[in-house]
């Protein structure tokens, strides 16, 4: 019987999950679009840790040369910043080389992915509700994604707000207002890491701050009206 694959896409976070028979995996990629050095993540869990976990280090070698045999066969050049599973994962690690592979392969061939997580933002009010939705929800993203059977976690929403800020960066005029967003998208990264770490108080704190550095663009942007600032001309 061949195992089941499903394919899903939030932004740049492509994800595939496999089910073997009582087998189950999950591999989670954040593409780059640059160079950069690739790291390995595992999603924490509730309950007892794994009695045999999988090693994060040979998940991670497995993928990278998944993509890599991927971009040779099919002459792309996708690139990945980090790997992400789960630690109930089927063993052996080898199957994250298959995986990686196919998610490449079926990102090369533009066959379909399921949307999953929050849509990106099209506009600057878009954007904006996005830091309340994030604030407000960080704990229960937590508690979803400690429960392994998550199709939102807090990487998903800070995603797609970090496109929606990049987005509005890119298509500003003015070189404070791009200064702006690159700080707010910043201060955005540095929340995720505090809720990574389950420093939820601390996290929120950030996106706030993250939030009136985010107004304070707008306004550089576009005076008192930014609301019509458009991420991506449809």
């Amino acid at each position: 019987m061949q195992a089941k694959r499903h394919f899903m896409r939030q932004g740049h976070l492509l994800m595939v999950t496999q089910r073997d028979g009582p087998s189950y995996n999950y591999l989670q990629l954040e593409l780059a679009e640059t160079m950069v050095s690739p790291s390995v993540e595992v999603f924490s869990t509730a309950g007892p840790e794994p009695t045999h976990p999988l090693d994060a280090a040979l998940v991670l070698r497995y993928v990278v040369t998944g993509v890599d045999a991927a971009n040779r066969l099919l002459g792309t050049s996708y690139r990945f910043r980090v790997a992400r599973f789960t630690p109930f994962d089927a063993r052996p690690e080898s199957t994250y080389q298959d995986l990686a592979f196919a998610l490449i392969e079926h990102l090369a061939r533009g066959a379909p992915f399921d949307q999953v997580g929050p849509p990106v933002p099209k506009t600057y009010r878009d954007t904006k509700d996005q830091f309340a939705f994030l604030a407000l929800g960080a704990p229960d993203f937590r508690i979803a994604q400690k429960a392994v059977t998550y199709t939102l976690t807090v990487e998903m929403v800070v995603n797609s707000l970090l496109q929606g800020i990049n987005g509005l960066a890119r298509r500003t005029q003015k070189e404070e207002a791009k200064r702006l967003f690159e700080q707010s998208a910043l201060q955005i990264q540095s929340a995720l890491e505090f809720f990574k770490q389950d420093r939820i108080t601390e996290g929120k704190r950030m996106v706030y701050a993250a939030e009136q550095t985010f107004a304070s663009a707008g306004k550089s942007a576009r005076g008192k009206r930014p609301s019509d600032l458009w991420v991506e001309k449809e």
